[in-house]
Formats: structure tokens, sequence, C-alpha cells
């Protein structure tokens, strides 16, 4: 189940590292992928650019990565995602006093706990399941994602 998580968020982004048309990755890409589990900065910095090598609309993977691990302590632990357009988790604690402006997502949100992100991840699952477009699959929480979230804050940072 875990498999590469390389090899995984390149299929998720297939339209964006791959010179076909977004129409022609329909089979391929996966719109609502969360990677099997979580990274150092530098593997999340590796992967994601070969995953959109020209960026993506705001999304830039060198810059905009190191930028949110900056406000992090310590070194966090990244869960690659995509929800339509790039996403990510980020395990840890964030540095206090941080601004909504230094902030360098379209989107940022906090689970105060594992348990709460975990939760949040099984609700998506399950209005995925009624959603009428449900060839885009939320993928199964991986044992290794729950356990590297356990008694953690996990900050979702999304990109248009």
């Amino acid at each position: 189940m875990t498999g590469n998580v390389k090899e995984q968020t390149l299929k998720a982004y297939y339209d964006s590292s791959s010179n076909k048309d977004f129409e022609e990755t329909t089979g391929v890409r996966d719109l609502n992928y969360l990677a099997p589990k979580p990274v150092s900065v530098d593997w999340a910095v590796e992967i994601m650019k070969e995953a959109t090598p020209n960026g993506y609309n705001r999304f830039d993977p060198q810059h905009s990565i190191n930028q949110v691990a900056q406000l992090f302590k310590g070194e966090p632990r990244i869960i690659l995602a995509r929800e339509s357009s790039v996403a990510m988790f980020v395990i840890g604690e964030m540095k206090e006093g941080i601004r909504d402006t230094e902030i360098p997502s379209d989107e940022h949100h906090t689970f105060e706990t594992g348990k709460e992100f975990i939760q949040n991840r099984l609700d998506r699952q399950e209005r995925n399941r009624e959603n009428e477009y449900g060839h885009d699959s939320i993928q199964q929480l991986t044992d290794e994602v729950k356990k590297a979230v356990r008694g953690n804050p996990v900050h979702r940072f999304w990109w248009d």
C-alpha cells in the first residue's frame, strides 16, 4: 500500500509533468492525492521539482516548500498531496508569532492534533464516495501517515 512516494506523486501530477493535454491524463493523474508517508523537506522539494517542473500557478517547488519549512520549529515532515491543485500537509509546530502575510500559500489550515487531521481525511473519503466525481479517489490513510501525525499538529497548505 505505501509504495514509492516519488512514483505515486509523479503519477498524481501527471498532467503537470508530462507534455500531454489535461484531458489526456484523466486516467493517470489523481486530483485527490495523499502521499503514503511523510518525507523530508529536501526530498519534498526534489519530488515536486520533477512533478511540477514549470511550477504550478503560484507554486514554485524550491521556493514555496522551503518558505513553508522556515515557518516551523526544527525540521518538519511533509506529506505531499494534491487537492485539484498543489497541496501539502506539514507535521510539526509552527514558530511563535507567524503572521498570515508570512504564509506563502493561498490557503492554510491547522489541525491541532493528528487525530483531528485523521478524522478530516476520513470525512473527505466519505464525502468523495457520495460525490458524482468519484473517479478522483481520496486515498486511504496509511499506517505510516497515522503514526507520523499522532500527537502532532498538522498544517494544510494549498496553492491555487
